[in-house]
């Protein structure tokens, strides 16, 4: 996933948050040596640790990337460099800003596939974000029961069988980026809950062939989508 694949368009040269609109960012964990080696010079000691525990040297990459990528659009909201950023986790390892930036205000969220990570920030709201690539597996149904809440798996057969693919990773793009949102993880029983009716929940097209979803708990607007580049930094 390359800048140029991202749908999504840059922002203007003076963005910043509006009233009740989060804002998500679709992001390139493709980068070049140099610019990695910038990034996980900013990590912390436990993201270095965090790294190093990854089996397939393409997943260590794209957690110092995404890590350092993360970084870098938080420093650009709290006006701070990215190493000063601290992180602190909730029980199911949900992280939110630590230290002297804690009570900022300032909530967010990450999530990846593959090279595309989708970066969500807001104001003083509650927020979640999801993105999957779309694609036809053969053990859709199956999972559909297992995590699927009745009335999910009702929409998800609902659909013809060709439009299944974009239908289950709708529905389950949708279902993490609440689980993200309210902090819960997999923690819950998936197949028992829906996201109660006052979380509000947003598709997103990020790049051709994705999902994702993001859920918010007390923002009502849609959200801003940009395409962050090597040029914001």
């Amino acid at each position: 996933m390359d800048d140029h694949e991202i749908t999504w368009s840059s922002p203007p040269s003076n963005w910043r948050f509006e009233a009740g609109r989060p804002h998500v960012w679709a992001v390139s964990l493709r980068v070049s040596v140099e610019t990695l080696n910038r990034f996980s010079a900013t990590l912390s000691p436990d993201e270095h640790a965090r790294a190093d525990r990854f089996h397939f040297e393409v997943d260590r990459l794209r957690f110092v990337a995404g890590r350092g990528l993360l970084r870098r659009i938080l420093a650009r909201y709290l006006d701070a460099q990215p190493e000063e950023i601290e992180f602190e986790y909730g029980p199911h390892g949900k992280p939110a800003l630590g230290g002297r930036f804690a009570q900022s205000g300032l909530l967010f969220n990450l999530a990846h596939c593959e090279s595309l990570a989708l970066v969500a920030v807001s104001r003083n709201a509650t927020i979640g974000v999801d993105v999957e690539r779309v694609r036809s597996l053969p053990d859709a149904d199956d999972l559909a029961s297992r995590f699927f809440s009745p009335g999910e798996r009702n929409r998800y057969h609902n659909f013809p069988t060709q439009q299944r693919p974009d239908a289950f990773f709708n529905i389950w793009t949708r279902k993490e980026a609440w689980l993200k949102a309210s902090g819960e993880g997999i923690a819950c029983s998936l197949n028992e809950v829906d996201p109660p009716p006052r979380w509000k929940l947003h598709d997103l097209a990020p790049a051709d062939g994705f999902a994702g979803a993001l859920a918010t708990g007390t923002a009502d607007s849609p959200p801003v989508c940009w395409r962050w580049s090597k040029d914001h930094e």
